[in-house]
């Protein structure tokens, strides 16, 4: 993609956000917002000394340890007012607590509306006690995670870098949290990758407006007159708090439209969608992902299964299903083998016969249930190829290794994608993203237009990533979808192990002995 074409995305991406945190009344939850930090901030100090104090740590070494972390958060000059915070006696400190407790409830309330609103959603359930509750619970852990974050800031810096070098993930990880945890379930929540950048850009711009507050703040305090010095201070947080402010809603808004389709789009696509699945010896597993597709809330689509030459009943299997399904189904015979063949027989039989949207799956994987609808509503949203989530089975009871590292190690490997040469070609007009076969859908269009799916055999390479290269040759109009979601087997995982399944996905860097072993079919317990 050129750089005219970047920028020209990236400037419609700001517009999106920009728009969502307009219509949204912004600025206004950024001066609520700022209200209740400032509210928060000195019961926030009493709470930490009277817990400090009471696990033995004396009054002096509390003030060294805020200080140390006011210095990296706040401006210049703003952290020295830690410096005069006395304990006092216990009884103060308990109605201090008190207080604390009231105003973090505010601080969590104008937070959670603020996010709420910048991802779409309705400030309340409905039901205020249940919503109380909810903000209560927010609250506790928020009030944790601050305390944590300070003494971690306070302990790296130590009159060293290493306390901003440090503040900045904590900063970014807190923010994201607050993000996906104080928005609803559902439409509008950030995705953790989205909230996580968003995130990081505005720990980023944070550090940023507090360096570049620096001067102002050792400006006032160097007037002689204490009033002018006491408003000038005053007036200086007030800024800058509201400026904090207003760079988290905002990137809670670009965090929350990171999925929309960036850029507007001359005509939708929409008609007739078949979805297509390949199936080689599959009979053990094709009945469930038939299962799956019978269960979508949209049944208005064919399937066609292609039959690669299976030498089980996989076939007839199909065909019994497709005498009572709730939607046509086709069974195709394609002999010549290979995954990709079998993909590119089922698209273009699919398109011959009307189709105007494609889906594809494959016969080990259970779509969810909203996997036909969300499709089509992507792709009538001015998408040309989608690109899907791939979730660990559930009914093959995943291990936290299966169900959390692994595909974290499949999206690092997804960001070393972007930054292969072959995958940063001048031709290319969208960006790369991880793209798996058994989770896309596609316009027949633009089937057609790129060539389709390589026909290949499966050891022979990845026919996903060649489609979707193809593809960014000829469209700007690629979405990667994290709604868009597809069950997957672990039936390869735990037959070749994690590094033998990467390397496998990996240009095929791993082959097994003989070609019919890429074919797994048992899944291991």
């Amino acid at each position: 993609m050129g750089k005219r074409m970047l920028a020209r995305r990236a400037w419609a991406r700001v517009m999106v956000a920009h728009r969502r945190y307009a219509s949204a009344n912004g600025d206004a939850l950024a001066g609520a917002l700022t209200y209740a930090l400032l509210i928060s901030a000195a019961p926030f100090v009493a709470l930490a000394t009277l817990v400090l104090g009471g696990l033995g740590v004396s009054s002096r070494t509390v003030a060294a340890l805020l200080h140390r972390a006011a210095g990296v958060v706040l401006p210049e000059h703003v952290a020295a007012a830690v410096d005069g915070i006395q304990p006092g006696p216990v009884a103060l400190r308990v109605v201090l607590v008190a207080a604390l407790l009231w105003g973090s409830l505010r601080l969590v309330r104008a937070l959670r509306t603020g996010v709420r609103a910048m991802c779409g959603q309705p400030a309340g359930s409905g039901n205020p006690v249940r919503d109380a509750a909810r903000d209560v619970l927010l609250g506790v852990v928020l009030l944790a995670a601050m305390a944590v974050a300070t003494v971690a800031t306070a302990l790296a810096a130590g009159g060293s870098g290493w306390g901003v070098l440090l503040s900045l993930p904590v900063l970014a990880v807190l923010l994201a949290t607050a993000m996906v945890r104080c928005s609803w379930r559902g439409d509008g929540r950030p995705r953790w990758p989205a909230a996580l950048r968003a995130a990081a850009g505005a720990a980023v711009a944070l550090h940023v407006l507090t360096v570049a507050a620096g001067p102002y703040f050792a400006a006032a305090s160097a007037l002689h007159a204490t009033l002018y010095r006491s408003a000038g201070a005053v007036v200086g947080v007030l800024v800058w708090c509201n400026m904090a402010c207003r760079i988290v809603l905002r990137a809670a808004a670009w965090a929350s439209t990171a999925d929309a389709v960036p850029a507007p789009v001359p005509t939708a696509v929409t008609g007739p969608l078949w979805v297509v699945v390949p199936a080689y010896n599959e009979a053990t597993s094709i009945g469930a992902t038939l299962g799956a597709l019978a269960l979508q809330t949209d049944l208005d689509f064919s399937l066609v299964v292609v039959d690669n030459a299976s030498t089980d009943s996989t076939a007839e299997l199909v065909r019994r299903f497709g005498s009572g399904a709730p939607f046509p189904v086709t069974v195709l015979d394609e002999a010549e083998r290979g995954a990709g063949t079998a993909a590119d027989a089922g698209f273009r039989y699919a398109v011959a016969h009307g189709a105007v949207l494609l889906a594809r799956t494959d016969a080990d994987c259970l779509p969810a249930p909203d996997w036909v609808a969300r499709a089509k509503a992507l792709l009538a949203g001015g998408a040309e190829l989608i690109c899907g989530r791939s979730v660990p089975r559930r009914d093959e009871q995943p291990t936290l290794t299966e169900r959390y590292l692994f595909p974290a190690a499949v999206r690092m490997a997804a960001w070393y994608g972007r930054l292969r040469p072959a995958h940063r070609r001048p031709e290319y007009r969208a960006p790369y993203v991880l793209c798996h076969g058994h989770n896309l859908a596609i316009t027949a269009d633009l089937y057609l237009r790129c060539g389709g799916t390589s026909r290949i055999p499966l050891h022979a390479g990845s026919e996903d990533v060649e489609l979707l290269n193809r593809a960014r040759r000829h469209t700007d109009r690629i979405v990667r979808d994290e709604r868009l979601v597809v069950y997957n087997s672990l039936r390869r995982l735990r037959a070749w192990g994690p590094r033998r399944t990467l390397l496998w996905y990996w240009d095929r860097r791993y082959l097994p002995a003989h070609e019919d072993a890429a074919h797994v079919r048992e899944v291991a317990a």
